[in-house]
């Protein structure tokens, strides 16, 4: 039997307001200034295979508090998915998802931050500051099915508030001369979620 995907529902006009009022956190320059790099890695991967797997997730979790642990040893598995992301910017299904949560540390949020790094305009990055600001419950952080939904909200809203996107990212490209560089809209989406308190969507089952 299918699962059902849990839907996530941005609140547009709350999105937007928060897009006008974004601001750079001075306190988070260093992870602006590595951004970059992290994409020029991961681009320079031609092929996944098991030693970038476990060099590439560890490197993520240089970004994250926490030490990674990895949970399985499907690196060949979690290679193969990989590589259908960085060769068809392919949207994953939760399966596939959930085997790469199994190897790293059995945490979405660092699937979704190397998913992201792979392939930026595909997938956002999702952590608990986002899970907050979208008024979700605590658990729901750690689950496959409300990162796909949070996926799916974040692909209408780039297509209903793209000027208020392009000022996030006029924003971001103006902070500093070490970060003159063009986010992608999912990015922009994310960063404004990371550094709003505000709360704006809703949860549901299809």
């Amino acid at each position: 039997m299918m699962k059902k995907t849990k839907q996530v529902e941005i609140q547009i006009e709350s999105l937007k307001k928060a897009c006008k009022e974004f601001e750079l956190d001075n306190t988070q320059e260093s992870y602006y200034i590595s951004y970059p790099d992290f994409l020029e890695h991961f681009k320079n991967i031609s092929e996944f295979k098991k030693h970038d797997v476990v060099v590439g997730i560890h490197l993520i979790y240089g970004w994250m508090p926490t030490i990674c642990h990895l949970k399985s040893k499907e690196f060949d598995e979690s290679a193969r998915i990989l590589n259908k992301v960085k060769k068809n910017n392919q949207l994953l299904k939760e399966g596939d998802l959930d085997t790469l949560k199994d190897l790293f540390n059995k945490s979405i949020v660092g699937t979704s931050k190397l998913l992201h790094f792979i392939s930026p305009e595909t997938y956002p990055i999702w952590d608990s500051k986002v899970c907050n600001y979208l008024g979700l419950p605590a658990n729901a952080v750690n689950n496959s099915s409300v990162y796909l939904g949070y996926i799916e909200a974040c692909r209408h809203i780039i297509g209903e508030c793209q000027d208020e996107i392009n000022h996030v990212k006029k924003v971001m490209k103006e902070f500093d001369p070490y970060i003159n560089y063009e986010i992608s809209d999912m990015r922009a989406i994310e960063l404004v979620m990371f550094t709003s308190e505000k709360k704006g969507a809703s949860l549901k089952i299809n």
